[in-house]
């Protein structure tokens, strides 16, 4: 009797670490309250994916349902996985581990759970951008003859890596504009100083748009305009600027960080980050320049039980 008294306990003792181990990220978030640095959204009809980032620079890759209202961490293996991006068309995304020379882009399919490299070569690859058709893939990767991250494509129908740029600094964020025909990416300058440049898919006519850009850029759904964020001594300014240049304008500006926009499929609903945390706002009321909190940092992470906490941001209060 003593020993079946054991085996039981020793069975449920056994439950209990599985089920630590198996919720424990979960609930984690729901616990630690502003623990998570929330940055870098994608977003697409499947939801908005993001990335949350703790003090101790561990990082897990999060996604947002706003029909639900519900958040989860995504069962990805790999440690510190950053900048999601959802492949189009897909119920999957691309992301990158590892830092610096050892970065590699990582593929993972929501729906199969199953991950694998997106490139089949060892290549030092990070910060990946789709066209629409899938078919071509850009990145930023370390360039060993010019000492410095370039911006490079991949064609999955050809197995070809191409270099599409030799900027003298490191080139950050490739975005593909909707329609795949352009590219807007950062280049960290000798300078010191950070551009926004413009070129076509293939590597030409480049073009500088903008300069002391903050993080990463986005396009408009026509293709037609880049959004994106300007640092002006202690002002964070958002700005848009057409893809040929000829006309630029400052939309509204924050005394407090702001970086990373986004914008919803139709173009109307803008989400970016402001002091660690995802906020959004009707793209028609931008000027306004108040915000709603995306996700309260200490809702419950639980699809089921989290229904949301809504709170309010003002360029008036800041």
């Amino acid at each position: 009797m003593n020993i079946r008294a054991h085996h039981i306990s020793f069975f449920l003792y056994s439950i209990f670490l599985w089920s630590f181990w198996l919720f424990a990220p979960l609930t984690a978030w729901a616990q630690t309250g502003s623990f998570c640095h929330q940055d870098f959204p994608s977003v697409s009809k499947n939801g908005i994916l993001f990335q949350c980032s703790s003090d101790s620079a561990d990082s897990r890759i999060m996604l947002f349902y706003p029909a639900t209202d519900s958040v989860v961490r995504l069962p990805i293996h790999h440690s510190s996985p950053q900048h999601p991006v959802w492949v189009p068309g897909k119920k999957a995304l691309v992301y990158d581990v590892g830092h610096q020379l050892d970065s590699r882009l990582q593929y993972f399919d929501i729906q199969t759970k199953r991950q694998k490299s997106l490139i089949p070569y060892k290549v030092v690859s990070r910060e990946a951008s789709f066209t629409p058709s899938r078919h071509l893939v850009i990145f930023s990767g370390y360039d060993d003859r010019t000492g410095y991250w370039q911006i490079y494509s991949y064609d999955f129908i050809y197995g070809n890596i191409n270099r599409l740029t030799t900027e003298k600094g490191n080139c950050r964020f490739p975005v593909f504009s909707p329609d795949g025909k352009k590219i807007a990416y950062i280049v960290h300058a000798e300078n010191g100083r950070q551009y926004l440049k413009c070129m076509n898919w293939y590597g030409e006519t480049v073009d500088t748009l903008s300069e002391n850009v903050f993080g990463k850029v986005c396009w408009t759904p026509d293709s037609y305009r880049i959004l994106y964020v300007s640092q002006q001594g202690i002002r964070f300014v958002f700005m848009s600027v057409t893809g040929d240049n000829t006309y630029k304008r400052e939309i509204f500006s924050f005394s407090v960080p702001i970086k990373n926009p986004a914008l919803s499929v139709d173009g109307k609903i803008l989400y970016l980050v402001k002091k660690n945390q995802l906020v959004k706002i009707p793209f028609s009321s931008v000027r306004s320049g108040n915000f709603s909190v995306l996700i309260n940092s200490d809702a419950p992470a639980d699809p089921k039980a989290h229904k949301g906490y809504p709170q309010k941001y003002s360029s008036k209060s800041e």
